[in-house]
């Protein structure tokens, strides 16, 4: 499981470069704003995926499985926490795998 960054960490979902992946924090905004993104999948705790952001224009953003075209105003009022991705991991599984302990680990630890 990724591990979010501390909330003094949070930033901006138009402020992320592509590749990145991050937890949906807040958003800021009217009910109608708020109401929509909701609807798209943008809830807390939501994990979210940069595909494309060039820095003008509309970022593009992997959300529960659908590609989101966000504008950049609505990019700003998004809310995120970055998440820390181990470097290892790569092999299919997802960059998180490594975080717990490899299965033969726990098959000869010395605890009973």
């Amino acid at each position: 499981m990724p591990t979010p960054m501390t909330s003094e960490d949070s930033l901006t979902l138009s402020t992320m470069p592509a590749g990145e992946h991050a937890i949906v924090h807040s958003l800021l905004g009217g009910h109608d704003f708020c109401a929509r993104l909701a609807n798209l999948g943008f809830t807390a705790g939501t994990q979210v995926a940069v595909v494309q952001n060039y820095g003008h224009g509309p970022v593009l953003v992997s959300v529960r499985g659908a590609l989101v075209a966000l504008g950049r105003g609505e990019a700003d009022r998004v809310k995120v926490c970055a998440l820390r991705v181990h470097p290892h991991g790569t092999d299919g599984r997802g960059p998180w795998r490594h975080f717990h302990r490899p299965r033969w680990a726990r098959r000869h630890s010395s605890k009973p």
